[in-house]
C-alpha cells in the first residue's frame, strides 16, 4: 500500500458503512488498540455491503496479500451503495375471508353446505430484491363438531378443540410468497361441512405471518438457507 495503513483509517472506514441509510441493526465494531488484523475483518465488511447493498460487487480482490485495491474496492462499493432495507423479522395479522353455506355434496348421497376460510397471498410482503425470506402462516381457531344424532340409535354428541396450523413458505424476491397463485386465495382451515343431522366447521379463525429468515422459522430451514440480504 501507499503508506501504512492505520487503526484510524479502518475505523474511518467502519464508520462510512454504519453511516449508510441502510445499515440498521447492529453496526459494524471499530477496532481498539493492539488489533490483530485477519482476513475476517474485511469479510465482514463485505458481508455487510453486500447485506445492505443491491449493487454490491461480488468483491474479487484477494485477500492473502494486504494491497491497496482492496481498501479501494470496499471505498468503492460504500460510495456507490444502492440500499435496500431488509426490516425482519416481523409479524403482521391477516384478516381470513369466511365463505359459508356453499352447496355442495358431502357423499353420494348426502347434500349440505361448506365452509372455507381463505386469506389473499397476492399483496408484496416486504420491499422487492431481498432474497431467502420466509413467511411463517400460523392459524389458530376452534374445532366444532356436533352430531345431532338420528334415528334408530344414533347418539348425540359434540366436541369443541383447538385449532392450530402452521405453514412456511418461501417469499420470492418480488416480494410473493412462492408456489401461491396470486389469483386464489390460501386456505388457512380444513373445509367445515353442515348437514342434516351435524356439522363440523371451524370459527374464530385468525393468521399471524411472521417473516424473517429461515433461522427464524426454526428447524427444519434454521441453518439451511443464508439470512436474508440485498440483490
Amino acid at each position: 500500500m501507499g503508506r501504512p495503513w492505520t487503526r484510524d483509517d479502518w475505523n474511518d472506514l467502519i464508520r462510512r458503512v454504519n453511516a449508510l441509510s441502510c445499515a440498521d441493526g447492529i453496526p459494524l465494531t471499530e477496532v481498539a488498540v493492539n488489533h490483530v488484523w485477519t482476513t475476517d475483518d474485511i469479510t465482514a465488511v463485505r458481508s455487510r455491503l453486500t447485506a445492505i447493498c443491491t449493487n454490491a460487487p461480488s468483491f474479487s480482490a484477494d485477500l492473502r496479500t494486504w494491497k491497496q485495491n482492496i481498501i479501494e474496492e470496499l471505498n468503492n462499493a460504500i460510495d456507490e451503495c444502492e440500499c435496500c432495507h431488509w426490516d425482519g423479522p416481523y409479524s403482521m395479522s391477516l384478516s381470513p375471508v369466511h365463505v359459508s353455506d356453499i352447496p355442495c355434496w358431502i357423499n353420494p348421497y348426502l347434500r349440505g353446505t361448506r365452509d372455507s376460510w381463505y386469506i389473499d397471498l397476492s399483496a408484496p410482503f416486504g420491499p422487492t430484491g431481498i432474497a431467502h425470506r420466509f413467511v411463517r402462516l400460523t392459524t389458530t381457531g376452534t374445532h366444532h363438531f356436533i352430531f345431532d344424532g338420528q334415528p334408530p340409535n344414533y347418539p348425540a354428541y359434540q366436541t369443541i378443540t383447538p385449532y392450530q396450523y402452521s405453514i412456511v413458505l418461501p417469499i420470492q424476491n418480488s416480494g410473493e410468497v412462492a408456489g401461491v397463485d396470486p389469483s386464489t386465495h390460501f386456505q388457512v382451515a380444513p373445509d367445515g361441512f353442515r348437514y342434516l343431522g351435524g356439522a363440523d366447521y371451524y370459527e374464530n379463525v385468525t393468521v399471524v405471518a411472521l417473516i424473517g429468515s429461515a433461522n427464524d422459522m426454526g428447524p427444519p430451514y434454521q441453518g439451511a438457507y443464508p439470512d436474508p440480504h440485498c440483490i
